[in-house]
């Protein structure tokens, strides 16, 4: 709560349907930009997508009031910018079955998500991409009211 009351323009709860995707070796912005941001605006052309990664610096503004949020698990370097996130925010983690770890959970929880962990079978990058979406789909329908709801 003390970086978030840091940030002039954080808000305590989910203002519009804004996804913020973690990128890395799996989730690239190609892949977020081909797959994971068409896919969502057919689901419903409100969706705003932004993008947090190492290289972009400076990404708080863009996350705020953000209703889902997805990464895939690791290291906090690589999920320590999404604190901005608000209170109540959906956030989808995907882990490899032979690499699960839990320090993420562990932000969620004191931050105030709600979150799920998806696991991954090991395969190529576009054999875990390809489960990636068919999950993201599968929990999107079980959760789609809930998502609503927030906004």
């Amino acid at each position: 709560m003390a970086l978030r009351n840091c940030l002039s323009s954080w808000k305590r709860f989910p203002t519009g349907q804004i996804c913020v995707i973690v990128t890395d070796s799996v989730i690239t912005s190609r892949f977020v930009y081909e797959f994971i941001t068409p896919w969502l605006k057919s689901e419903d052309s409100s969706w705003q997508v932004q993008i947090v990664s190492d290289q972009r610096p400076g990404v708080y503004d863009s996350i705020v009031g953000a209703s889902l949020c997805i990464v895939m698990g690791g290291t906090a370097s690589k999920w320590s910018k999404l604190w901005a996130l608000p209170v109540d925010c959906s956030v989808v983690e995907f882990q490899q079955e032979l690499a699960v770890e839990g320090e993420f959970q562990h932000l969620c929880h004191v931050a105030d998500w709600k979150s799920w962990v998806l696991l991954l079978a090991k395969g190529s990058t576009t054999d875990v991409q390809e489960q990636i979406m068919e999950q993201l789909k599968t929990w999107y329908r079980k959760n789609e009211r809930e998502l609503s709801l927030m906004i």
